[in-house]
């Protein structure tokens, strides 16, 4: 009776394989099996087909679900592609925005760099000049003190000879 039930169970589903575990133990009753050995046996082999065995439905189930989840990996890559192109693109643009920025600071740069050795050439300019201004100044002083010196050693040494020679007389 345990037998009978059992082939009952294994047909009713589809994703299973179709065992008969009837038509076995009464095959293994033939060959000498006992009535227990043979039922023992056939729902071994029951449980084994039940649990064990993959069906082509089963087969196919499986097969449907990798390629779902190979979809759905496929679109998943394909998005972040997508994503990291525009974020590519977007750091390209920042990127390209900050080389601008530098070359105008740059320029700006040397801009005010040249300004300023301008007035650093100017001022040298000024300065050297103003020297040859004060070295010339300075002559003149000196030839205007030399002078002044020289005039009053002659009137102090004409007074000097015009006083010894009204001494002496």
């Amino acid at each position: 009776m345990l037998l009978f039930q059992q082939t009952m169970n294994i047909q009713a589903s589809s994703s299973n394989i179709v065992f008969d575990t009837l038509a076995y133990a009464k095959r293994l009753k033939l060959v000498g099996f006992t009535e227990e050995q043979a039922e023992v046996q056939a729902e071994a082999i029951a449980n084994i087909v039940n649990e064990k065995l993959a069906t082509k439905y089963d087969l196919k189930e499986l097969d449907t679900k990798a390629q779902t989840e190979r979809e759905l990996i496929r679109r998943d890559i394909k998005e972040l592609e997508i994503k990291l192109e525009q974020e590519i693109k977007k750091l390209d643009t920042k990127a390209q925005t900050e080389r601008e920025l530098i070359k105008q600071e740059i320029k700006e740069l040397d801009i005010k760099a040249q300004t300023e050795r301008e007035l650093i050439r100017r001022d040298i300019k000024e300065l050297e000049i103003s020297a040859k201004k004060d070295r010339a100044l300075l002559k003149r002083d000196l030839k205007i003190w030399f002078g002044s010196v020289l005039t009053v050693a002659v009137i102090v040494l004409a007074a000097l000879i015009t006083f010894t020679q009204h001494a002496y007389k």
